[in-house]
Formats: structure tokens, sequence, C-alpha cells
């Protein structure tokens, strides 16, 4: 319990001041805005320096995310307290690597319990992440009791207790290495060490030398059979590790599975329905997201499909590359990462793979790096890949972009780089593509122009388009732009755009900071014409 500072709440008596209780469950608890820390030689008993009630306020800013595990049930459960700012104070999950459902608080220290529905996410790897990233009044979160409707350590030889950290021989209070059944077997990982020498010139004789851990790689989107870990390239200069992973399945943009034309057709025609709209948020609140498997999900689970008529051989065993990175706040002008407080993304930041991936091709079963340059090999016989690697410190500077129909002829798209990486330039391709919303070619969006607003029925929703962008030296910001069709069409939902970022001639990369969408709010609330805005 501790005193409480007025603030937004819900009942009165939330803003009285008066002490709470978070009502935490058991010994440990995620508070943001204490600062009780558990024991470093003995983690069953606090930490001695940090009495009872001790706090480090609002100030302090951060995320703590989860290894990724696979959902094997129908449902995730947790008790969440503290702010209510869904933007800025949260906590998430992440499918696949793609963000779906995110909660947040009441600004009440009280928890009380959430629970996600995530049947559809079934045999998908997720992990779940906290976020407090506010510095303001009730700019913390509390997070216990995170429970889920399987058991994630399964039941092993009969046994349901199999799983989790051991306890090191002859003492209880401290922990060694993870044993229990893997849920993903051979799915795989890669480990980063760092070798440590006594002096320069014992990294010749290797004497006084050791080698300490920094991170275990694993990818966001595992599969059992994936092999990730076939192939390892780092170079430690530019802070980049390559993991190859050749028997990983091909997937869609969304990590639905190809169709096989004219064998078989996707079940996912774009633009989808308006009505899905609220899938194309965060679930339980209206939290923008850079692309949403939720929509997707919803899609093929109202979809009666057909029994396979090929094999899956023209999906599995594709290959793919994972892209991971090393703490970017600790670049120098330079370019080179300080050995200090470094670390690495144990999830991968970028996927990357040919435009032309199929089943069998084993992409990725070699790799090598030479600063930005990679070569990726494929074990099918099909070639040797050559990518350039300056796209990877790029990134939408935002995770959403509005237009207003009517107000905005077209959007600006701004795309960013890390300042550490300046002293060059560099290309990055982009693209548009429908969600939601309809995009129409240059055509015929030039010739919607000359037409009153009244006649632009037919013209589509925006322009789609395809292109580069070039970061001139020194320059850490570049953009594209969206045409935005203006017509008198009363539209009762937000549309939707979904934006990536490419490898200049090669396929969208997959990553957070790679995807965008763009929404566009129509104008015409107050008309009464309701007609279609498809293309005629």
């Amino acid at each position: 319990r501790r005193m409480v500072y007025t603030g937004p709440g819900r009942p009165e008596s939330y803003r009285s001041g008066d002490p709470q209780s978070s009502l935490m469950q058991g010994r440990y608890y995620i508070g943001t805005y204490e600062k009780r820390p558990g024991n470093a030689s003995n983690y069953l008993e606090p930490h001695n320096a940090h009495l009872e009630g001790d706090t480090q306020g609002d100030l302090p800013v951060g995320t703590l995310t989860s290894d990724p595990f696979m959902i094997e049930g129908d449902s995730v459960s947790f008790l969440i307290g503290g702010g209510c700012n869904h933007l800025l104070e949260y906590i998430e999950l992440l499918v696949d690597g793609f963000a779906t459902m995110r909660s947040t608080g009441q600004c009440n220290e009280r928890m009380g319990r959430i629970h996600w529905d995530v049947a559809i996410y079934r045999d998908r790897t997720a992990q779940i992440k906290i976020v407090d990233a506010s510095q303001e009044h009730w700019g913390h979160i509390n997070i216990d009791d995170i429970r889920f409707s399987w058991n994630p350590q399964g039941n092993w030889g009969g046994c349901s207790n199999t799983g989790g950290a051991l306890s090191q021989p002859g003492d209880g209070t401290r922990k060694q290495h993870y044993s229990g059944r893997d849920q993903s077997a051979k799915s795989g990982a890669a480990y980063v060490f760092e070798r440590h020498c006594a002096g320069w010139t014992n990294i010749f004789t290797g004497e006084g030398c050791t080698w300490k851990q920094q991170q275990r790689l694993v990818p966001s989107d595992k599969r059992r059979g994936n092999l990730f870990g076939t192939s390892v390239s780092i170079n430690s200069a530019q802070g980049v590790v390559l993991v190859g992973s050749m028997n990983a399945p091909a997937y869609g943009f969304y990590k639905e599975t190809p169709s096989v034309y004219p064998f078989n057709e996707s079940p996912i025609s774009f633009p989808i329905n308006q009505n899905a709209e609220e899938f194309m948020k965060s679930g339980d609140t209206l939290a923008p997201t850079p692309g949403n498997l939720r929509v997707i999900d919803q899609i093929l689970q109202n979809v009666t499909r057909l029994p396979a008529i090929l094999p899956s051989k023209y999906s599995e065993s594709a290959g793919a590359v994972y892209v991971f990175l090393q703490s970017i706040e600790n670049v120098t002008s330079e370019k080179s990462i300080t050995k200090e407080n470094t670390y690495w993304n144990f999830v991968e930041d970028a996927k990357i793979a040919p435009p032309d991936i199929k089943g069998n091709m084993f992409f990725g079963s070699s790799i090598s790096m030479s600063g930005t340059t990679t070569l990726i090999g494929a074990d099918s016989g099909e070639g040797v890949f050559l990518f350039g690697l300056k796209w990877q410190r790029a990134r939408f500077a935002k995770i959403e972009y509005v237009a207003l129909e009517g107000t905005d002829n077209e959007i600006v798209i701004d795309v960013i780089r890390d300042d550490g990486y300046l002293d060059t330039p560099m290309v990055v391709g982009y693209s548009t593509s429908d969600l939601s919303a309809l995009g129409v070619d240059k055509e015929k969006i030039d010739s919607c122009q000359f037409l009153p607003v009244e006649e632009r029925q037919g013209c589509g929703d925006y322009e789609q388009s395809s292109g580069f962008m070039e970061f001139e030296v020194g320059k850490n910001l570049a953009s594209f732009t969206v045409r935005i069709v203006d017509d008198n069409c009363w539209e009762r939902h937000m549309k939707y755009v979904q934006l990536n970022l490419h490898i200049p001639g090669g396929a969208a990369i997959q990553g957070e900071q790679f995807r965008a969408q763009l929404r566009i709010d129509d104008d015409d609330w107050n008309t009464e014409s309701a007609c279609q805005s498809g293309i005629s």
C-alpha cells in the first residue's frame, strides 16, 4: 500500500489520495512506480536496501518482453492496474511479431483481471510485452498473475509440473538452466558470445581470455522443425547478426499460407470488408498497429476451406533469413558499437526472403556477410542471392498516418534512419497495398481529378504506388506521397492502406519497424449519398 496522488479515475474514491493496495498475488508483481527489487543473493527475499513502500515514481520508462512461446489454448488472463493511457501504459500480445491484443489500466492502483481470447491464434508463436512509456501522472503500470488456459510447460512423462528453471544443486534459492518439454522441437536457436581478454596481445594467443554469452536469439514466428540457426554470420562492428532458417515455410505478408494459383486460390481478397475496421486496431483498445493479424485471422476463421489439391511441398522448407541488431542507443558516430551496456534484441528486427521464394528452396542454408552486403545460399541449387543491408537502419516515422478526405489531397509518408548511419547515401523501396481502402493506378486517379467531386463514383480511395526513396548523405529523413481521392460518397467506416518498406528490387521486409498503416477518414458524413467507391 502507498499514498496515491489525485488523478483521473473512475469512481470518485479512486482520486482521494488515500492509500491503495495493488492486490498483488504471491511474492512478486510488476509495478513500475515501486522500487523494491529482489535480493541478488536470494531472490526469495526483498533487497535489503529497499524497504516496503519505496518508490521510484513515474519518471522511469521502458519495456519488458517475454521469450516467444507457442499458443496451445484458448485464453490468456492477467491482473492489470496503474495508468490508463492505452498508447503509453499497456500490456500487449504479439503474435508472430504482429501486435494483436492490448489492455491498459483504469488509473487505479488496484489490479483487475482481464481475459484475452486467443483461440484463433492457436499453434502460432506469441510474446507478451509490457510498456511504460509515460512520465506524466499515472505514468506507470501494474501487472501480475499472468495465466494461460493451457500448461506452457506441458505434461511430460505424465507429470504436469515439468519444465521451468531448475535449482542449483544444494541451493534452492538460485536457479540455473531451463529444463522441460520443448513446445517447438527443432525450431532452433542461436547464441551470441563475446570474448574478453586480459590484454590486446592475448587476443592472438588466447591466454587469459574467456567467453561470455550475450544473448540467445530466436525467431518471433518459430515453428517446429524450422531449423533456425542452420547458418550464422555476424558483423560485430556494425552490430548485425544474420541467422538462416532453411526449413522455414513460405508465408504471405500476414503469415498466411500462400496460394498456389491456379491450383488453389487465396481465401483472402483485398480490399476487405469495411466492417472489419475494429480488427485493424489492437484488441480491447483503439490503439493503431502497423499491421494486424486479427483482421486476417477473423476472415480465415469464417472461410470454408477446400481440401488441398497439392501437397504442402509447395510452401514447406522454403527458408528465410532473420536479421538481429544490437542496441541502437549505443552506436557511436564512427558506426561502431560500444561494448558497455550493449544488448542484442532476442527476436529479429527483420526477416527477409527473395520475392520468388517457393517450397523446398532451403533459402538461408548458407550466409556470408561483409560490411553491409550479404550473400545467401539456397541448397536447392536455385543460386546465390546478393542483398544490400543498409535498409536495416530505416523505419517508418509513425505507426499510423492519417489523411482526411477533402482536406488532404495527398499525405506525406516520412521514413527515417538511425543517426549513426548518415555518412553514406541509402536507398530503400516502398509500396502501398489495399486493406479496406481501394487503390487505383496513376492513370485512373489522374482522370478522376478532372471530374467534379459529385461525379467521382468508382474512383477508388487512394493511388496505389511503389518506388524508391533515397537518403542523402547527412540526412536522416526521406519520404514519399500517397494521393487521396475526394468523392461525395458517405462511408461509415475509416479505411486503411498497408504501407511497406522493401529491399530495393526485392520483397517486402517483414518486421514491425518496416510496416505502417494509412488511415483515410471520410468527410461526407453530412451527405445522404452512400455510393460505392469501387472502380468503374
